[in-house]
């Protein structure tokens, strides 16, 4: 097949200008899987029905039917941007505040999130909000914390004060010694009460546990502040610590800090510590999850949920004293919250102020919202309506036409195109070999020609061997890195490929980076020969599956004094030519990109001398963030692209897949496809803008669909008509000067030989009505069969007629097997027996 590209071949050196539009047409949509991460949660104290929840990349969602059900507002829509945090008007459940992350402004709307309107007040990361909060004693007025980052010598704290449900505001005289603020709440007696840390913004870190702090406190509306005296901190995390969050209700007043959770029913006259010391013992690095509390109404008691080893909800009471926090029971199968369930990240509590016992939990990794009606005991997860998912990596089957997606801890199956979800992998499942669900944040999925599903996440690779379906899932290897990519050869599908990189180490390490699957991925073995520095990315020829890419580098992150240290490695082509051996020896040569890292690499299925690769170039980056080049001779010479228009724009690809006949790339821009790859006339046109859908992250080829920042999209338009038309709007008369590869010639195979002639550019696209035309020149006449095998040799199609033997004759071939069906995507071997022939070609199927 790779005999005739059509014309293509002959034009991949010319080198090409750019093209930019604006997007074709608004051919995408929202794909609607209930999840996501979620950050804050406010209830309306006059009506606990109306319940808030707060996505800061996302948007913000509104459920009148206490979280059961859930709506977008148009927050998103009139700011391009969601919430951090909101505060709702006890005296009016209609007003709302929120501070939106992507600009830092402060907004606010009377109609429930309908329409928002910018406040007019010195904030827009000059003024970092630390906390809002209405005073239940006085309608109408909130109080805002935040931290004067422009102030010098130091970060200094500020108290903001509204009178009119937060329209307009005024600094009020509040002196924080030069120190920043932490945390702020008013208690239902309109007491204030504010945390402070002593030193520099710089430094405030949850980590920082030595720092001293404290609390002022102000019983007559911010006018006159005193000292609020708590005891000294003894306990394990230094002498001094300050106040990381403060809750009020009623008459009690609890604050965590330096890994413990002090109240007081004073409020503030003495202070008593609830958390459990058996717990502390244990609790290692993860006490930053104690910043999360809340009070009951009536001030008796305190929940916090501990996620040290899984999902926990204490509660501490008080009978006179303080008791310290006990666990509260798990309830029965019907439990969502369960730490062999379920992976709970960030999580925090919210109580409605009518009825303790319906409580709100956020989770800031993938589920979004769980909820409790009986006081804690039972929790389950309440998302329906927020479409907030991330995805991580996704992959189209080449068998059935499934799509499998990969959330942060989870994979999500979809047999209709995107039309329905459901999750086969992650919460709620039992799975073989696994004591709980794999993390699969920065993940990767892949499915081989048979339909095995293999995905990596933190720690450990998993497989399914019957399309991911409940209980199929098996661990197959445990790792310790994150994992860069995963590949299968086309033409043995028990042969595949996984690598994995190091984030965070601050030396030069010798590890397993490469492992190799003989079996389908049911075993995984690290290849020794191959354990120089971290493997970003990975992937595999076409024409040649024993021939791999890799781009290596190690990309260590911060260190202690705010420097980056990364290795640059480049490109490394290596040879495996045992590929029926689990470790083999492996030929390994670096071709190229040697002062960069590539993360991301594309090989065109048509042209395996095409590769396309995302590098980081610039090393004191911690991020992805690098430019794009392109070699047209198997990796011997490169070419950075793009200088001058998207990479300076973007911050670089995030994903790179060819998709016949282009390829596909994504950015902080959005999405966009290159027609006419390869000539002069290549042209890149947006066909999803990232104002509308966020950071894109990941991109999933058979459909398309784009994993960004505020969810999964998909684009519902003809993909291939964008893709082979480099101008929409011209006739095809008019692209003919441009669109050269599309010319397709008979072909004339010399006696004894045979050729494989694809679509347009050398792909068959039975979808697009195209057939695969077999040509072949016997040297005699007599009959001629033709047979179109897998690349595991089961018989798809067969014909065969008699021929006069005077000149070259060809069979075409539908892409059709004996049923009648369309063939799925892969590679095909074509042989064709006669008189003078007997000959195999391979021919690749793309739809």
């Amino acid at each position: 097949m790779n005999k005739n590209i059509n014309g293509r071949l002959l034009l991949l050196l010319l080198f090409f200008p750019i093209i930019l539009s604006l997007p074709l047409r608004a051919d995408y949509a929202k794909v609607n899987i209930n999840g996501g991460e979620m950050h804050h949660i406010a209830i309306a104290p006059g009506n606990p029905r109306r319940v808030y929840a707060a996505s800061g990349n996302v948007n913000l969602w509104l459920s009148d039917d206490w979280g059961e059900t859930w709506s977008e507002t148009n927050l998103r829509q009139q700011v391009n941007g969601g919430a951090e945090q909101i505060v709702v008007d006890p005296a009016n459940e209609n007003v709302i505040l929120a501070n939106v992350s992507s600009s830092g402004n402060l907004y606010w709307s009377e109609d429930s999130g309908n329409t928002w309107i910018s406040i007019d007040f010195v904030y827009n990361y000059e003024i970092g909000l630390m906390d809002m909060a209405f005073c239940p004693a006085h309608p109408g007025v909130v109080y805002f914390a935040g931290n004067n980052m422009t102030a010098s010598p130091a970060t200094t704290g500020e108290i903001w004060k509204s009178e009119d449900s937060g329209k307009n505001w005024e600094k009020t005289d509040f002196d924080s010694g030069g120190n920043p603020l932490t945390s702020m709440a008013v208690d239902i007696n309109g007491v204030i009460y504010v945390g402070y840390k002593v030193g520099d913004m710089e430094k405030y870190t949850c980590m920082d546990g030595d720092s001293a702090g404290g609390i002022r406190v102000s019983t007559d509306s911010g006018e006159t502040w005193s000292e609020l005296s708590y005891p000294e901190h003894t306990r394990g995390f230094g002498t001094d610590f300050y106040p990381l969050n403060i809750h009020a209700s009623s008459t009690t007043v609890a604050f965590a800090g330096g890994g413990n959770i002090w109240v007081s029913t004073g409020p503030g006259a003495e202070f008593a510590h609830i958390f459990d010391d058996d717990i502390e013992q244990s609790l290692g690095m993860e006490w930053r999850s104690l910043m999360a509390f809340a009070i009951s109404p009536d001030g008796r008691k305190i929940f916090y949920p501990f996620l040290h080893d899984g999902p926990d909800i204490f509660v501490a009471e008080y009978n006179g004293t303080w008791s310290t926090g006990t666990k509260r029971s798990r309830g029965g199968a019907e439990n969502d919250l369960d730490s062999e369930k379920v992976a709970i990240f960030g999580a925090d509590i919210y109580i409605d102020p009518d009825d303790p016992n319906i409580m709100y939990l956020t989770e800031t990794l993938e589920y979004g919202v769980f909820k409790t009606i009986d006081g804690g005991v039972n929790w389950n997860i309440s998302n329906e309506g927020i479409n907030a998912l991330i995805v991580e990596s996704g992959v189209k089957c080449p068998l059935e036409g499934n799509i499998y997606i990969l959330g942060p801890s989870s994979v999500y199956r979809s047999e209709d195109d995107g039309e329905s979800w459901e999750r086969v992998y992650g919460y709620g499942h039992e799975h073989m070999d696994d004591d709980s669900p794999v993390g699969f944040m920065r993940g990767k999925i892949e499915v081989n020609a048979d339909g095995v599903i293999v995905a990596a996440g933190e720690g450990k690779i998993v497989r399914s061997a019957d399309g991911g379906n409940e209980n199929s899932w098996a661990g197959a290897q445990d790792v310790s890195f994150t994992p860069g990519g995963i590949v299968f050869n086309p033409e043995d599908p028990d042969i595949g490929y996984a690598v994995f990189y190091v984030n965070g180490s601050t030396q030069a390490t010798t590890e397993n980076y490469l492992y190799k699957t003989t079996d389908a991925g049911a075993n995984w073995t690290a290849v020794e020969a191959f354990s120089t520095m971290s493997v970003h990315s990975i992937a595999i020829s076409p024409a040649d599956p024993s021939i791999l890419y890799l781009g290596i580098g190690e990309n260590k992150g911060w260190i202690e004094d705010k420097e980056i240290l990364s290795i640059p490695g480049g490109m490394v082509k290596i040879t495996d030519t045992e590929l029926d051996e689990a470790n083999p020896e492996l030929e390994i040569e670096t071709i190229g990109l040697e002062d960069t890292i590539p993360y991301r690499i594309a090989v065109d299925t048509v042209n395996p001398n095409i590769i396309y690769a995302a590098c980081i170039e610039d090393m004191t980056s911690p991020v992805y963030d690098g430019p794009l080049y392109v070699s047209r001779n198997g990796g011997e010479e490169w070419t950075r692209m793009y200088d001058d228009e998207i990479y300076t724009r973007s911050g670089g690809m995030s994903d790179i897949k060819f998709s016949y006949p282009g390829i596909i790339y994504s950015c902080s821009e959005g999405v966009f496809t290159v027609m006419n790859v390869g000539l002069s006339s290549e042209t890149h046109k947006m066909i999803i803008p990232g104002e509308e859908v966020g950071v894109v992250r990941s991109l999933t080829i058979g459909s398309l669909y784009a994993g960004a920042s505020t969810g999964l999209w998909r684009f519902i338009g003809d993909l291939y008509d964008i893709i082979s038309d480099p101008d929409p709007d011209t006739t095809d008369e008019e692209d003919e000067d441009v669109d050269e590869r599309v010319l397709i010639e008979p072909l004339s195979p010399n006696e004894g030989t045979i050729q494989v002639q694809g679509g347009a550019g050398g792909y068959v696209n039975p979808d697009r009505g195209e057939s695969a035309r077999i040509y072949f020149k016997p040297s005699r006449a007599g009959r001629v069969t033709v047979s179109v095998y897998t690349a595991r040799g089961q018989l798809v199609w067969e014909d065969s007629k008699r021929v006069s033997g005077d000149g070259a004759d060809h069979f075409e071939w539908a892409c059709r097997n004996a049923q009648n069906n369309i063939v799925a995507s892969g590679i095909y071997i074509v042989h064709v027996k006669g008189p003078g022939l007997d000959k195999r070609e391979r021919i690749a199927i793309v739809k």
